[in-house]
């Protein structure tokens, strides 16, 4: 009888750790990784109507030709499109550089 209960216990306490390993799982790994596309989508599109924006608003300036030639290629400014994301990505509690891949450190520091 004891022996049968220290089984299910042993037995409920890994399913508890597989458990809480999938959801650590999720919540740092793969949901920062999905509000990231999604917040990458999202900027790409604000930042693309923000520009056709801009080249309405540059009518009769010099930066007139510039904005219109981008907003027909549909393009966007970089500094928009990051603007839009950071934003996005804050939204969402994740920090700006949540999925930075190859951080530029120096090597000192990524030797200590």
């Amino acid at each position: 009888m004891l022996a049968r209960i220290g089984r299910t216990l042993r037995t409920r306490k890994g399913l508890i750790v597989l458990l809480l390993v999938i959801f650590f799982f999720y919540w740092f790994q793969i949901r920062p990784a999905v509000m990231y596309r999604s917040c990458a989508v999202q900027a790409s599109v604000d930042a693309r109507t923000l520009l056709k924006s801009k080249a309405e608003l540059a009518k009769g300036t010099k930066e007139e030709k510039t904005y219109a030639q981008m907003a027909e290629k549909n393009m966007y400014l970089r500094s928009d499109y990051e603007s839009f994301l950071k934003k996005c990505l804050l939204h969402y509690g994740l920090p700006e550089d949540a999925l930075e891949v190859g951080k530029n450190v120096p090597a000192e520091e990524e030797q200590n």
